[in-house]
């Protein structure tokens, strides 16, 4: 009897923590849609009003060139090992206290646009975004302003745009497309200006860059328009990592990098750049964020093969030439930032099956240099400046796609080997004028490295020919390495 008592107990203190738990959910879940309808109001109401920001107080500031990700050039020939000195042992450096570079994210709202079934449905037309062709409804076309040179008159344009909800079909399309094909901020912002640009191929370059700008607002980032010292109408764009090479100014301590008119703007290196101010109480877009969270999806795609080996390892399969082309010109961001970032699943599983299968049977050390070999002899080297005439860091796709790279590219693929491969904790390591990775192997071996919360990480450099793992280039034996740690989950 006293059995059945303490069952029956505990039978009703379980449906009592359930029936909690349930209404703790419930609870949630009606504050969480009560704050995010706020939110939505809020957000309506801010654009409802935005043009009186654009004719309100506008001031100067002074923009400043982008920023380089390093001083040191690189190496213009591929850095070879100089057997006869042998393997030079070096003291390892102490780096429980160093930045660690944080490529995590926020998770982002998306700003829901307001409902529009009520509106005439638009003619469609297909814009081309790199190879894809996309169809959406068409932007609506209404008469521009003798000019754009006054406030009043950007304030206006805009005005009307939101009254007769000019391009709104044309963003609810969007939306649909960056959610189906798995577009990250950047590719969105980029596909916004390729529609911008086909629709008012024969208008101003001032127009492109006011409904571009609308657009971009709509769309929930927190994009300004500006006006240049030479009276060029610009976009201000904020960005959730650190961008270098883009010019920019800083506006309540964060940075809007500038952008012209892609069809017939004039770069300056560093004009004076007048804005307007936005209350703090109605700053609610949001920075676009570079790190692809998720895979691109794209229906149709070309496809190149590749085939690469060492004459030990080799990998093959095929890579999406349509994913490339629209990364040609993407940002430049922290090299971690390439290594977070999620482009083609299906292709890096492969790569990890076929490598696994290769080296599999070995010991951990061995398995480790024959990876590291790989790729110092797989890839020919150059210099992004040899290659491309400018900085273009790669994604791991990339480095399958083009046919050199360097050591910065090198490392993000090696070390995304030794983690998914090996199951290795690793670090990107950064020296002036060049990336390496360093491996935290099971047993500990004699070579350059560093301990990092108590754990000893191996300097394993795929750029340095003919390097084993624990040898260290020469020109940063004494250079204090500098730790590029990525904390997302790759697949």
């Amino acid at each position: 009897m006293k059995a059945q008592r303490i069952l029956a107990g505990l039978v009703l203190s379980f449906c009592v923590i359930v029936l909690s738990a349930q209404q703790e959910k419930q609870t949630f879940d009606e504050y969480r849609k009560e704050m995010l309808n706020k939110y939505d109001t809020h957000r309506r109401n801010v654009l409802e009003g935005y043009s009186e920001y654009l004719k309100g107080i506008w001031k100067d500031y002074q923009s400043f060139m982008g920023e380089k990700a390093d001083m040191i050039p690189k190496p213009e020939k591929q850095p070879v090992v100089n057997s006869a000195k042998g393997v030079v042992l070096s003291s390892p450096w102490l780096l429980d206290t160093v930045p660690v570079t944080d490529t995590i994210s926020l998770n982002k709202t998306d700003i829901p646009l307001k409902a529009l079934s009520d509106l005439p449905l638009n003619k469609k037309r297909v814009y081309t975004f790199y190879d894809l062709e996309i169809e959406l409804p068409e932007i609506e076309k209404e008469k521009e302003p003798v000019s754009f040179s006054t406030l009043q008159n950007i304030s206006a344009y805009w005005e009307m745009m939101q009254k007769k909800h000019i391009g709104f079909q044309w963003m609810s399309g969007m939306k649909e497309i960056v959610s189906t094909y798995g577009f990250n901020d950047w590719l969105e912002v980029d596909l916004v200006r390729h529609c911008v640009n086909q629709s008012f191929t024969g208008g101003t370059s001032e127009t492109r860059i006011v409904f571009t700008h609308f657009a971009l607002v709509h769309l929930g980032y927190d994009v300004r328009l500006g006006i240049t010292d030479t009276k060029q109408l610009v976009l201000l764009i904020p960005f959730r990592q650190m961008v270098y090479g883009r010019s920019f100014i800083k506006l309540d301590g964060k940075k809007y990098h500038i952008y012209y008119d892609e069809l017939k703007g004039r770069e300056e290196k560093t004009p004076v750049i007048s804005t307007y101010e936005i209350p703090e109480v109605d700053k609610a877009g949001k920075e676009v964020d570079l790190i692809f969270q998720h895979p691109v999806t794209l229906p149709v795609n070309e496809w190149r093969r590749f085939s690469l080996t060492d004459g030990q390892l080799a990998i093959e399969s095929e890579v999406s030439v349509t994913l490339m082309k629209m990364l040609s010109h993407y940002p430049q961001m922290p090299v971690s930032c390439y290594a977070v970032s999620i482009l083609q699943p299906e292709l890096r599983r492969i790569i990890v099956e076929q490598v696994k299968k290769q080296v599999s049977g070995l010991g951990e050390l061995e398995a480790v240099n024959r990876i590291l070999k790989f790729v110092q002899y797989a890839f020919p080297y150059a210099t992004d400046s040899q290659q491309f005439g400018y900085e273009k860091p790669f994604f791991m796709e990339e480095l399958l796609y083009y046919p050199q790279c360097d050591c910065e590219d090198r490392a993000v693929f090696y070390a995304y080997l030794l983690r998914y491969v090996l199951n290795l904790d690793c670090h990107l390591v950064k020296y002036p004028g060049h990336e390496c990775v360093a491996v935290r192997l099971t047993c500990p071996i004699e070579g350059s490295g560093y301990i990092y919360k108590g754990a000893y990480y191996s300097i394993s450099d795929p750029t340095y020919v003919g390097a084993m793992t624990g040898m260290c280039m020469p020109d940063y034996l004494h250079e204090k390495p500098v730790i590029e740690c990525w904390l997302g989950n790759n697949p």
